[in-house]
Formats: structure tokens, sequence, C-alpha cells
């Protein structure tokens, strides 16, 4: 049957990412004695990717490391031997939604806004509102307005590519349909679409193009040369070839709409560029608007709230503000913990958990100085009879449901509204 992961695990890891997963490991997970933390070797990176390559959730990765000011970079797998794989283009899906939490941070330094606004007042389409409670812009910052993951009217066409037909016509008619389940601020959940509404309000506030809103805003200030929606010519030519989870070839995803909740292409460079901004704030033109982004606007959990696009997570040690994104064609992670002055990024061009499982086992080790074990599901082989038990319905407390279903080869999974 080739290679198939355990059912559960596949349910659970789909969970983690509906439900917002924005934990990291903790330090209890690790093995072997503790060590001063310090820059990994060659050999402890490669033990570190080394899952997500022989369990085939990776092509090729490149991993990326600032701390305490100094930075390394390294490519494995497909980019083992490139000369230069800092410098490799991947689509980094919903990392993108930092970059819009940054727009509205400073449009509110720079007076353009205000983070308790309507976000209806900055939008060409009516948002809903709950018992007379508008859905504010900090709403859609934080995921907690009340929308849905994605509209229910999105209907994939193409399955390769399932945001470039979904038109802003269908978007207007579903928001004007949609009746908001409570209050807007009451409860996170993760939204693409709130998010989208976001970037259109901020591209509005900036003239009215989203692409030149992150360029003049965010990465022209932050000498960010390769991060972009549209590629540049050069950037094309270092494109890294995407792949589905099967390591089939994958093509770009093109956003007709909600561009802003994971648009953007970038490289381990400009990652880390933007990671150094984060950690250091003081040293760039965007102080203010940085520190506002990072600042917690909504806790959910003892161990975890949200910033303006980032998400947060602490434990009885430490604070840490992460990212996952994940496209038809590539995956990336990113995560700073601002009091150990670290930073990492690891970019795949494989649609998989293999980069967040990676950065979960870097951040661990970078935290602890340990090498902890892999944050990925095991592979196994499952007969037909072992994979019909898993058909059925699972419900993730009231944030989403996921159907499987079994073709008598693999299971698939939809879930709700996605």
């Amino acid at each position: 049957m080739g290679r198939t992961i355990t059912a559960l695990a596949m349910i659970l890891v789909l969970g983690a990412i509906l439900t917002g997963c924005n934990g990291w490991p903790g330090a209890g997970d690790a093995s072997g004695p503790a060590g001063p933390v310090s820059m990994p070797s060659q050999s402890e990176l490669e033990d570190i990717v080394r899952p997500a390559l022989e369990g085939k959730w990776a092509n090729g990765l490149v991993v990326g490391i600032i701390y305490d000011g100094k930075t390394t970079v390294r490519g494995f797998g497909a980019f083992a031997n490139h000369p230069n794989p800092g410098k490799v283009v991947f689509e980094i899906g919903s990392v993108t939604k930092t970059f819009t939490g940054l727009l509205l941070a400073d449009a509110v330094v720079r007076k353009k806004a205000k983070l308790t606004d309507p976000a209806a007042d900055y939008l060409d389409c009516d948002l809903p509102e709950h018992k007379g409670k508008p859905i504010l812009l900090v709403h859609l910052a934080t995921h907690t307005s009340g929308l849905p993951i994605v509209p229910a009217n999105f209907k994939i066409t193409d399955p390769s590519n399932p945001y470039a037909d979904y038109t802003r016509e269908q978007m207007t008619e579903f928001l004007a349909k949609y009746p908001l389940p409570r209050a807007p601020g009451a409860r996170y959940d993760y939204s693409n679409l709130g998010m989208g509404l976001l970037a259109d309000a901020m591209a509005k506030v900036n003239g009215g193009d989203l692409e030149a809103a992150y360029v003049e805003r965010i990465c022209k200030p932050l000498g960010l040369t390769d991060t972009r929606i549209t590629a540049t010519i050069s950037m094309r030519k270092r494109l890294a070839p995407g792949h589905d989870s099967r390591l089939q070839p994958a093509v770009r995803w093109t956003f007709a709409t909600m561009a802003g909740a994971g648009a953007l292409l970038s490289t381990t460079d400009d990652m880390l560029r933007y990671l150094d901004a984060q950690l250091k704030p003081e040293t760039t033109p965007l102080a203010a608007a940085i520190m506002m982004s990072q600042r917690e606007h909504f806790r959910h959990g003892d161990s975890g709230g949200n910033g303006l696009g980032w998400l947060i997570g602490r434990d009885e040690s430490s604070v840490a503000l992460d990212h996952a994104g994940q496209t038809g064609g590539y995956s990336a992670y990113v995560a700073i913990e601002p009091a150990k002055r670290l930073g990492i990024v690891v970019l795949s061009d494989t649609a998989s958990p293999g980069a967040m499982g990676t950065g979960f086992a870097l951040l661990e080790r970078m935290r602890t100085g340990r090498l902890g074990k892999a944050f990925l599901p095991v592979a196994v082989r499952a007969e037909p009879e072992q994979l019909e038990k898993y058909v059925g319905t699972y419900r993730f407390g009231d944030r989403a449901i996921v159907a499987v279903t079994f073709d008598g080869v693999q299971l698939y999974m939809q879930a709700t509204g996605g």
C-alpha cells in the first residue's frame, strides 16, 4: 500500500492544525543530560531533521537560526549541496499572518487606525454583528471574530490550487448572510477568512494594494528583498519546486481573495532578518509596531494567547511566539523567544507537518541544550481492514468537525468548511 501514517495520528495532526496549535514541547520531553544552550553542530542539526527526511515528510528543508546576534543557515535533503540555501524561495503559507498583523500595528502607530475600530469601516462589504456588537480590527488579528476558518461557500474546484477562483463577490455574499455564533472577542477560533479581511482593510489604509503595503511598510524598512506575493524574476529563478504530501510535484497557490492569510513567498535569509527585527525591534524603523504586534491581545488558556498575527505559548520558564504555515507544496515554521534572543525558521518544499515537527525539535534543543525526540507522526504500513476502522466523523471541541472516508486504498479527511 505504500507509506501510510497511523490513521489516528493523521487525525490528531489535523486537529492540532485546525485548533491553532501554538504550544512548544516542554523540557521534560527532551532526552539526555541538559547542557549549555549554544548553536547546534552540523551533526546535531542532521539528527534533528532526519525524522522529517527519513519519514518522507520533506523532500528538502532549509533551517535558519539566530541566537544572541549570530546566525546559521543549513540545507538538508534536496538542499544539502545547495551553494546558498538561504536564498532558496519558498511559499510560507500562514506565516504571512504575522506580516498582516504587523501591518495593523503599523497603521495604529501611525494613527491611521485603532485596534478597537469596527473592521467594516475599512472594508467595501458589510460584516455580520452579534446582538449589535461589531467585529473590531483586533478581533480579526487575534482570530476572535467569530468568523469560520473559510466561508461555507468556499467550494474547491481545483484541490491543487484551492484559493485561485474564490471571488470577492462570493465572499461578500457569504458575509451578508452569515450569522455570528457568538460575540466577537469571546473566543479564539482560527480563521483564514478573518485574517484575509484584515489584510483587505490594511491594504485600503495603505492605498489599496496589499502587496505594495507589505513591501512599503514592512519589507523595505526591514531589508526584506525576497519577501513578496508576486515573485520577482530573480525569485522565480530561485523558487524551490513544491511537493505534495506524497512527494509528487505540486503547483503554486494563487489567491483571488484572502491573500493576507497565506500568499507570501520568502527565503530563509529574509526570514532571519525578519526574526532579527522581532528580537531587536528598537534597532528598526518599526519598533513600536513590532512590540505592539507581539503583545498578548487575547488569552485563550493558561498556556496560550494571541498577538497580532502571532500565536503565543508560555510555560513556567519562558514565553515564545510562533506560527506554522502550509500550502499545497510547501510548509514553514518560525518561532522567537525574545528572552533568550532566539529565533528559528524551517522552510520545506513539501506540504506536510515536516517543517513544524522539525521546528519544534529545534526549538527544544535551543531552549534546553538537549536533543529532543522527533515531533512527527511515525509512518507505518496499514492494511485496508485497519484503515476502515477510522471512517466516521471527529469533533475537535466545538471548533471543527472532520469527516474521514476510505476509498479502499487510503483515508481522506474533510474539515468543516475546508
